[in-house]
């Protein structure tokens, strides 16, 4: 066993065991897989333990398959990136503002994130999410986030809408086109779209996290069935197939046009530059030019970093919620690309943390006079506003009482990242309030009860 061969797997010690999820590793250089392993258990409750060709539920390293999806499309005249999504799912709302593919792609579209908006309106990610859900979400929004092409805020949205316009335009699912047009070509016979909750996907890892008071692991599942912005399972054998295709590309019309739109970035409307191009994100490490992305849900963790100009790709695919890939990946290319990297970076003096909001203290009187239910349309969800111990909660959906903060006149928020910014009429009666988190900005909420 080689030195580095025996510092890598030292780095990966924490979790190979028999009794530990963990991940598989795979470093592809110069077109070889040169490096396959697994660390840990693809099923603990059937001993199972991963190896290079455990399948993995990607999360959102499946973007760069769904965006390769559109470019062949869009390659063979099928269809154009400056197409208008409504051309293909009228289903959208008409916002008066043309949002493109191309928007979609590049997470510049200002549409709400429906993974958010669905968990804002009380659904589980173990609730069963169908493409019907999905349109009636998107449907139900009356307004943007922003105006198009102005901001880059990461939208799973996008994504599944572009899924349903591969099936409009082909007749064929996401699934189906993707095995035709690149997993067969490719030789990746392990990976699939998974289009329903229910389906068998060979190899599977299952995921977990870890369980309370270290009391060993827990399952983790989801049961989405759309796909687009996921939805992809593969092995770290077929990614090295798929890497192989940045090379030398064999999908559609052959050649190295489709591989440079994949990696085309585009600056915002008023000019700022973007690293976001097509599912991949440029970037860099240690002085040298990588494109990468990740995913992670549940119990997935997984991340793929390639260093092009070294010719060399990592990939570590995880089944444990708590895994940092992109951590792991960036020690090994310490071990392997030693020679080529550029100095460490100096540990940067973390900059102050910026303040937390202090809490203002308000009595009864004012907390009271926000109680009450408040009712979104957008979410088709009331909220049940009341107090509680002093303190203002949120209930819906059967859920238990969130605790909520006043942070500013008129303004709440709990221990996430959940803000109510309340309304009032002309006559100083709390009438609403506008609803916002990470992706999800003023969903609006009106006072049905007082």
């Amino acid at each position: 066993m080689s030195t580095i061969t025996k510092q890598i797997d030292e780095l990966f010690r924490p979790w190979d065991s028999l009794t530990s999820p963990g991940c598989a590793l795979g470093i592809v250089h110069k077109g070889t897989l040169a490096y396959a392993r697994g660390y840990g258990m693809a099923n603990l409750e059937l001993a199972v333990p991963i190896t290079p060709t455990s399948v993995f539920y990607l999360a959102s390293m499946s973007k760069q398959f769904m965006a390769t999806a559109i470019a062949l499309l869009a390659e063979a005249g099928q269809l154009a990136l400056h197409d208008d999504i409504r051309t293909y799912v009228p289903e959208v709302p008409d916002y008066g503002v043309r949002i493109t593919l191309e928007h979609l792609i590049r997470h510049t579209s200002g549409l709400r994130d429906y993974l958010e908006l669905g968990f804002l309106a009380g659904k589980r990610i173990e609730d069963v999410w169908s493409e019907a859900d999905f349109l009636q979400s998107v449907a139900r929004q009356r307004a943007l986030n922003f105006a198009p092409g102005t901001r880059h805020l990461y939208s799973n949205t996008g994504y599944v809408l572009l899924s349903l316009v591969v099936k409009r335009v082909t007749g064929q699912s996401l699934g189906a086109f993707a095995q035709e047009q690149i997993f067969a070509p490719l030789g990746m016979t392990q990976s699939v779209f998974k289009e329903h909750h229910q389906q068998l996907i060979p190899q599977r890892a299952s995921g977990y996290s870890a369980a309370p008071a270290g009391a060993g692991f827990s399952n983790e599942y989801h049961n989405l069935q759309v796909a687009g912005d996921g939805g992809l399972y593969s092995s770290v054998a077929d990614l090295a197939r798929w890497d192989a295709n940045f090379y030398a590309n064999r999908l559609g019309q052959g050649g190295p046009t489709l591989i440079e739109l994949l990696h085309t970035t585009a600056p915002l409307a008023d000019g700022t530059p973007q690293s976001y191009a097509f599912g991949l994100g440029h970037d860099s490490y240690r002085g040298l030019p990588i494109v990468k992305h990740g995913g992670g849900l549940n119990g997935a963790r997984t991340q793929m970093i390639r260093f092009g100009a070294q010719r060399c790709t990592i990939i570590c695919l995880a089944n444990l919620s708590s895994f940092e890939p992109e951590t792991m990946i960036r020690q090994v290319a310490d071990l392997y690309l030693a020679d080529q990297l550029g100095a460490a970076a100096t540990p940067a003096q973390a900059a102050p943390a910026p303040a937390a909001r202090e809490p203002i203290p308000l009595d009864a009187a004012a907390l009271h006079a926000y109680t009450g239910a408040y009712h979104s349309p957008e979410l088709d969800v009331t909220y049940q506003l009341a107090v509680a111990d002093s303190q203002l909660t949120l209930a819906y959906r059967g859920q238990a009482a969130i605790p909520l903060q006043a942070t500013a006149v008129d303004q709440f928020q709990d221990a996430g990242d959940r803000t109510l910014h309340f309304t009032r009429t002309a006559d100083d009666e709390v009438n609403g309030f506008a609803l916002s988190n990470g992706r999800v900005w003023d969903v609006r909420f009106a006072r049905i009860q007082g």
